[in-house]
């Protein structure tokens, strides 16, 4: 199968690293224009450079997606220079965790903001013209705690679950628009986030390796290749499914 996004303009959120920058990375390689969007504005310039060594389009734009404000004025600067958003990728997210009983309120707060209406501030922005074009896809990036739930990642888990739970609904209220919303659930993987774990809690991160039953974390690439097919034409008629990319981690007991 010949997956291609010629012609497609992406808007990737957190794409200065980690599975973000492979996603983006590998769009471009298949003809899209990506646009960046990120706090961290020296990774997502990175990460065009990267993709503009290939001979790729891309633009940086740094901001915040729980500021709506930022997220407007990335989309309009990302619009003036490529035209209309084709495909959203909601990648960015905020690992982290602890004790649920010992977080704090804000912390809370932050995990919900973040993971959850950070993904729905992103697809508010971009749906509008969409919608008036009757075309386009999202993607979501949510996580196997989002399926499975995970210990000492309460809030998180709940956020991604939230996002699984938002994107079937947005794909219901979307097909009739002709605009398709799928949800990607990565298991263990070897980011930056994940390595931040392996460095902080070596025993808990290896926990997690040594349930899944492949027995090693996903490389980014591997989960970019799946995105990248749910954002192309060739899966034009697939809408509202999660998938996990985890090494049969939730198959496993």
């Amino acid at each position: 199968m010949d997956v291609t996004l010629e012609g497609k303009v992406a808007l990737v959120s957190g794409a200065a690293s980690g599975i973000g920058r492979a996603i983006a990375m590998t769009m471009a390689r298949r003809g899209a224009a990506i646009a960046v969007l990120d706090i961290d504005e020296g990774g997502a310039s990175e990460t065009c450079r990267l993709i503009a060594d290939e001979g790729g389009r891309c633009a940086a734009y740094a901001g915040d997606i729980t500021a709506a404000g930022e997220v407007d004025a990335a989309l309009d600067q990302a619009v003036d220079r490529f035209g209309p958003i084709d495909v959203l990728v909601n990648n960015a997210g905020l690992g982290g965790g602890g004790f649920f009983f010992e977080m704090s309120r804000d912390e809370i707060e932050r995990q919900v903001s973040v993971n959850l209406m950070g993904p729905m501030t992103v697809a508010r922005a971009v749906l509008p013209d969409m919608v008036r074009r009757r075309a386009g896809t999202i993607v979501n990036i949510s996580s196997e705690a989002g399926i499975a739930g995970a210990g000492r990642a309460a809030a998180y888990s709940a956020a991604k679950g939230g996002l699984i739970s938002f994107t079937k609904s947005l794909a219901k209220e979307l097909a009739g628009h002709n605009i398709r919303v799928n949800c990607i659930c990565p298991g263990p993987t070897d980011s930056p986030m994940f390595q931040s774990m392996v460095a902080r809690e070596p025993e808990r991160a290896q926990g997690y390796i040594d349930r899944v039953p492949m027995k090693r974390p996903a490389n980014p690439d591997e989960v970019a290749s799946a995105v990248t097919f749910l954002a192309s034409d060739s899966a034009r008629y697939i809408t509202g499914i999660v998938l996990a990319i985890d090494g049969g981690l939730s198959m496993a007991p």
